[in-house]
């Protein structure tokens, strides 16, 4: 993985396969919190097992949707989609590699900077196909190869629990504790 240098579109698409390679794919859940640009704020939950193609996702307020055996439910209709399309961006950050900003084919951006942060993480800069001025950042926790923080359209998405599970299930209700300030930042 090249650091701290511009990157060519062929290395950013390079870049996907090198943080999906050494995550575990087995079940997870996982907690977080998301900023809307006008500044309204949710947290969510979620679960995840790559290996089964399965997840489900429930938010403050009610919100959820699940998706097993290539059926998405909870939005409308039941609707068939692939796995990669039914991903919800919080739930992406689990997967970053499918994440249509790798500059494959009709994404609209493409990786141009990688900078280690911290003690453990990436800070990926986007940069968008058509503007280079409008960018975009993904910070991935190298322990688990899961996106942390993510800065997209001026709104910020950041996990703030991953949990290994036995095996995957359908989450239950979650409860969900009011925020009472600032979420640390962990690199």
């Amino acid at each position: 993985m090249r650091l701290d240098q511009v990157l060519t579109l062929t290395e950013g698409l390079a870049l996907a396969q090198e943080l999906a390679n050494p995550r575990w794919r087995g079940p997870i859940e996982v907690r977080g919190v998301h900023q809307e640009r006008g500044g309204s704020i949710w947290q969510f939950a979620f679960a995840l097992d790559e290996a089964s193609c399965s997840w489900s996702m429930q938010s403050e307020g009610g919100f959820e949707q699940w998706f097993e055996d290539g059926v998405l439910h909870g939005v409308d209709a039941p609707v068939e989609f692939s796995f990669e399309r039914s991903l919800p961006s919080a739930i992406s950050m689990a997967v970053p590699e499918c994440m249509r900003w790798w500059g494959r084919e009709r994404e609209s951006f493409a990786p141009v900077l990688v900078q280690r942060i911290g003690e453990h993480s990436l800070l990926v800069t986007f940069e968008h196909v058509e503007d280079p001025a409008f960018r975009t950042t993904l910070v991935v926790d190298e322990r688990d190869w899961i996106a942390r923080r993510r800065i997209d359209f001026g709104e910020i998405t950041v996990i703030t629990e991953v949990r290994r599970v036995v095996r995957w299930a359908k989450l239950p209700r979650p409860s969900f504790s009011p925020l009472t300030g600032p979420i640390a930042t962990v690199y």
